[in-house]
């Protein structure tokens, strides 16, 4: 068989070898009642132009009845298949769900394995604020703000930028490997951190030494996952796991409020590295990926060489697009604001008076209310578009930023307040920042590099934002924490204005569009 087709709606040569039995071309996205298009570019074929849409239907029954030794998978008399694609999936959903047990002591005891490694690498990330505190207030506390911001800084920024080379070394070798390297680098980078003294030691310790920890462990924690449960069951199987690194956000501050008086800050973070040690090794264990049973059942070969990989993990070309450079502008504004906070809201509660112990009970409360929003937010989304509600929390946090932490920041229940609605849409940006990166992917084999590229973006905020914002806390008094309050919150209304801009690329004035 074979079929040319020449034009800007050329089809696959999966969905031909799928629907078309007899020789004949499948209807298009164009010529399908699905779309409407005034003109459209003729298409040339070696077979015979069948545009209409009962095509699909014919070809669909024709497969039931040849596979009539197992149970129906379809019912054509019900189903009306709108293009090629939807029919393509609808074909093959069935066969997807098959290859992932979706269940199981296996499949859920490596939702566990991932929960333990979520809970150390973004447990360690949503509690910088309880390292920075003590550190500029103890070891680093002749040196400025800014500078010290560069430890913190390099951290986030290594953490996400590896991601770009441990996706393609995960294709390659799997999980075991990538989240046992990461535990060592991570159980390193913290021990050493409790005997640093100056900025240099610290940024190699915390700062580079932990970074690695993360960055290695972050794509195979999660993608692991994604190997037992198919697409009907892979997001909440996600949600768990995920959930993990708030539950870490909330017992590393507690942790390290009794171990900082109590040891000192040596002995803390040697502690935590040994603890941290444990529940990874427990997580590498139990977080075993299916790579190579997927590939020996749907026979794939993939030939390409890591060099191959790594070439081919980013896609550069999508910052053309007009929607997806205003999403990634939206979300390097997003995480420059979120950055700030977490990191210095400790040090801006203790300025004003309350204790050290207290101030990482309001991370914790934070990270506690990061729980509910990871959760909410997106199933509400399935119903009000992932734009739509990424929007809402990105105003939600501008307006806590603006109308309680700026004005009343210096009274205590406003900052609980404060801490409460802000890890909430903090917690429920991060989480729908896949959903929306994948809104605006046509093909769903370019997720992956389309997700890598925003993200690679992303770190370089990460990067800059701790120390610009750290240049306005001079002195260390309440006037420079104010002066740092009012820059975050200016890059947070930001964000929420280029999100709208993103949304207005691919909708434009449809205010009542989901999307």
């Amino acid at each position: 068989m074979e079929i040319s087709f020449v034009g800007p709606y050329s089809k696959s040569k999966r969905d031909s070898d799928i629907f078309n039995t007899r020789n004949e071309p499948v209807a298009t996205k164009a010529e399908s009642s699905s779309y409407e298009l005034q003109k459209l570019t003729p298409l040339t074929t070696k077979g015979i132009l069948k545009s209409d849409q009962s095509v699909f239907q014919k070809h669909v029954h024709e497969l039931k009845l040849a596979s009539s030794d197992s149970s129906p998978r379809y019912d054509t008399t019900t189903t009306t298949i709108g293009s090629d694609e939807e029919a393509s999936d609808f074909y093959l959903e069935d066969n997807e769900n098959e290859m992932y047990p979706d269940g199981g002591w296996k499949a859920y005891s490596v939702i566990l394995g991932s929960f333990f490694c979520c809970f150390t690498l973004f447990g360690i990330m949503n509690s910088i604020g309880a390292v920075e505190s003590y550190v500029q207030t103890n070891q680093l506390a002749d040196t400025s703000v800014s500078t010290v911001s560069w430890i913190f800084s390099l951290y986030m920024f290594v953490s996400l930028f590896m991601g770009l080379f441990v996706g393609p070394l995960y294709d390659s070798f799997g999980s075991r490997w990538l989240l046992l390297g990461g535990t060592v680098f991570t159980f390193i980078g913290l021990f050493t951190c409790g005997a640093c003294t100056q900025v240099y030691q610290f940024i190699l310790s915390f700062g580079i030494c932990t970074g690695i920890g993360t960055g290695l462990m972050m794509s195979p924690a999660i993608s692991t996952v994604s190997s037992w449960f198919s697409k009907k069951k892979r997001a909440f199987a996600l949600g768990l796991a995920q959930a993990g690194g708030s539950v870490g956000g909330m017992i590393f501050p507690i942790m390290l409020r009794y171990l900082y008086p109590k040891y000192g800050f040596n002995w803390a973070m040697r502690i935590m590295a040994f603890f941290n040690l444990g529940v990874d090794l427990i997580g590498t264990y139990l977080a075993k990926d299916r790579l190579k049973e997927l590939r020996e059942k749907t026979g794939e070969v993939d030939s390409r060489t890591i060099w191959e990989k790594l070439k081919r993990s980013v896609d550069l070309r999508a910052f053309k697009e007009k929607q997806f450079f205003s999403l990634s502008c939206a979300l390097f504004m997003n995480e420059f604001s979120l950055l700030i906070t977490l990191t210095y809201l400790s040090s801006y509660a203790m300025v004003h008076g309350v204790s050290q112990a207290e101030s990482f009970n309001m991370i914790t409360i934070m990270n506690a209310a990061g729980v509910i929003g990871k959760f909410v937010p997106n199933y509400y989304a399935d119903f009000y578009g992932t734009f739509n509600m990424m929007i809402l929390m990105s105003a939600l946090m501008t307006v806590s930023m603006f109308i309680i932490w700026l004005p009343f920041g210096q009274y205590k229940a406003a900052l609980y307040i404060f801490v409460s609605i802000f890890g909430f849409g903090c917690a429920s940006t991060y989480a729908l920042t896949g959903a929306t990166v994948s809104t605006i992917t046509r093909e769903t084999k370019d997720f992956g590099k389309r997700y890598g590229a925003a993200y690679a973006f992303v770190s370089f905020g990460n990067l800059v934002s701790l120390p610009i914002s750290g240049a306005f806390i001079k002195e260390k008094t309440a006037a420079d924490y104010t002066r740092m309050v009012i820059f975050a919150s200016c890059t947070c209304v930001t964000a929420t204005i280029l999100f709208i801009v993103s949304r207005f690329t691919i909708v434009g004035r449809t205010f009542k569009a989901i999307i």
